[in-house]
């Protein structure tokens, strides 16, 4: 069996992946818990402290979510970097392992260990998270404080 046209096509479709559940990644699991907390707002007998708290948790809620939305951002510039060197760092290991020398298994794992670094970069970069004027991404408990 052809191992070497599969190994190509990893290569290069996981960081299309990748890239594409990066930027596909939202504040989906905050609306969710909104939502949960809605349907158990309504639940509950209006007027009661629970009611009273309920409402003022999905208040606070509401405020931290568009406050974060309008704070989010992407780091386009190492998300671009990132498409352009995982895939090609992937295809260079392919190639240097295939070189059967001492020097080419090397420099495979060196590229392939870089490889997969940018293939991280590609999905933490590709995140709409709240960032700093250099774009790295802003802690949870930084961002509340």
């Amino acid at each position: 069996m052809q191992w070497e046209p599969i190994i190509r096509s990893v290569v290069t479709v996981v960081p299309g992946l990748v890239a594409i559940v990066g930027l596909a990644r939202g504040p989906g699991a905050l609306r969710s818990r909104l939502k949960h907390d809605i349907e158990l707002l309504e639940k509950l007998p209006e007027g009661s402290e629970p009611h009273a708290v309920m409402l003022d948790h999905i208040s606070a809620q509401v405020h931290r979510m568009t406050a974060r939305e309008d704070t989010a951002s992407r780091d386009w510039p190492m998300f671009v970097v990132s498409v352009i060197a995982a895939p090609g760092l992937g295809l260079m290991s392919v190639y240097l392992w295939q070189q059967h020398h001492w020097w080419g298994i090397l420099l495979a794992s060196l590229s392939g260990l870089l490889a997969v670094i940018f293939l991280y970069g590609l999905f933490e970069t590709g995140q709409r998270v709240p960032r700093d004027s250099r774009g790295k991404r802003i802690p949870a408990a930084a961002e509340s404080a």
